[in-house]
């Protein structure tokens, strides 16, 4: 089966994602006051210490946004990770456009002052066509269909256990 004919699994649906944004990753190159503005809005996981693989995959399926923010350059793995999983990828401004994830919906935040707004905003029915629509193109550009695949099939049995 073609990966752009697989549908989004019964284990997305979008009302039983109770995280609201997820951010995983070590507070460096600048992500400080986008972390800290992450952990002030309500249902967002916020996690800057190492977790394994698994309870990462967990957090993931339970997500409808995820904070994508650059690391060493504006491109990143995270938003190829979130497209998978099927979450609303939220991204500074700064690196929204020109990056090699521009055919994804992003949400654009100006500022980190914004970032609350912006999520809390965002209705579920929203989150769920930006993820699927995220995702569909993410599985249709050959470049990273076989990274999808393999999130894809991590979190199956991840969510099956």
């Amino acid at each position: 089966i073609p990966f752009n004919a697989i549908d989004l699994p019964a284990f997305y649906p979008q009302n039983e994602r109770d995280i609201s944004l997820l951010w995983v990753g070590a507070p460096h190159f600048g992500r400080v006051p986008w972390i800290e503005a992450a952990r002030s809005i309500q249902g967002a996981h916020v996690q800057t210490d190492p977790i394994s693989h698994a309870d990462y995959l967990a957090l993931m399926v339970r997500s409808r946004m995820c904070l994508v923010l650059p690391g060493a350059g504006a491109q990143t793995y995270r938003a190829v990770e979130a497209a998978a999983f099927g979450c609303a990828t939220v991204v500074p401004a700064f690196i929204g456009t020109g990056n090699s994830h521009s055919d994804v919906l992003n949400i654009l935040v100006a500022e980190p002052d914004d970032l609350s707004r912006a999520v809390m905003s965002m209705p579920v029915d929203d989150c769920a066509y930006f993820g699927q629509v995220n995702r569909t193109r993410l599985l249709t550009d050959l470049t990273h269909t076989a990274v999808a695949a393999r999130f894809l099939s991590e979190a199956e049995l991840c969510v099956s256990q």
